[in-house]
């Protein structure tokens, strides 16, 4: 288990540092982020839940952008044990009016 979520933190941080030293010169925000969130509840187990999302391009208006995002987690011990899900995808996002 621990090796799992080092793994992890590991990966995340160096999405993080890649996003970081990479800023695109239209936009020097560089919009994302990143999260990993364990929870342990008796009986049940205990959940790691990791998340990211990064916007990968923004119109000049401001108006229209895209961005990636994915997700995994994991239940350790407990009745769930060994309990797994993951996905992402990409969304394209529009404003309409002023």
């Amino acid at each position: 288990m621990f090796k799992t979520i080092l793994v992890l933190v590991v990966a995340l941080n160096l999405l993080g540092a890649f996003t970081y030293a990479s800023p695109r010169p239209d936009d020097k925000k560089n919009q994302g982020s990143a999260s990993v969130d364990v929870q342990r509840e008796r009986g049940e187990g205990t959940k790691v839940d990791a998340r990211v999302r990064q916007e990968l391009w923004r119109s000049d208006d401001g108006r229209t952008r895209a961005e990636a995002y994915g997700h995994w987690d994991r239940t350790y011990g407990g009745r769930n044990h060994g309990e797994r899900s993951h996905g992402g995808g990409v969304r394209l996002e529009h404003t309409w009016g002023k």
